[in-house]
């Protein structure tokens, strides 16, 4: 019984960093029960511990590709796992992990939303920006207003040319 309450222990310690190695240490505690004939009262417990380690997991990858809200979500769902198992997870490993997503997120978002201005797509554009305001206001960085200023104002141009063009579209069937 020593071997097993050693591994859920040590996975309980990895899934809270979100280490990749937690799915090794389930294992090894399910082995460890099978051969010591014990029955796992709480199985789901394990694979919470799992599921723990894969949202954090998903946070960091999000983070790395600046995709700020699907990692707040991801961190959402490890808060949720975590408290159920009750286990803390790491203060300085959320800020860590919210701080590259949300300084890469802003550099992500303020593409999207050029990207948006130059199809003259407002809406999209403005909910991008949206998102950039508040990655940096997340992560303590003040955007440029000039540069918010050009990309909004090049989508307002861009989305002017766009519906006159399906004006005079609807003009001539009409």
């Amino acid at each position: 019984g020593r071997a097993y309450l050693d591994a859920v222990k040590s996975a309980r310690r990895l899934a809270s960093e979100g280490s990749s190695d937690t799915d090794g240490e389930v294992k090894r505690a399910k082995d460890h029960a099978v051969r010591a004939g014990m029955v796992d009262l709480n199985p789901s417990a394990l694979e919470r511990l799992q599921k723990l380690a894969e949202a954090i997991q998903s946070a960091r990858a999000q983070a790395r590709v600046g995709d700020a809200e699907a990692m707040n979500g991801s961190l959402d769902e490890a808060g949720r796992i975590a408290e159920g198992l009750d286990i803390r997870i790491k203060p300085p490993l959320i800020a860590e992990i919210m701080g590259e997503g949300n300084r890469r997120g802003i550099d992500r978002y303020l593409a999207e939303a050029h990207k948006y201005a130059e199809q003259g797509d407002i809406e999209n554009m403005g909910h991008a920006l949206e998102r950039a305001r508040r990655s940096a206001e997340a992560a303590g960085i003040t955007l440029d207003p000039f540069k918010l200023a050009e990309i909004t104002h090049h989508g307002n141009v861009r989305g002017i040319d766009h519906w006159l063009a399906e004006a005079r579209k609807f003009s001539k069937q009409g």
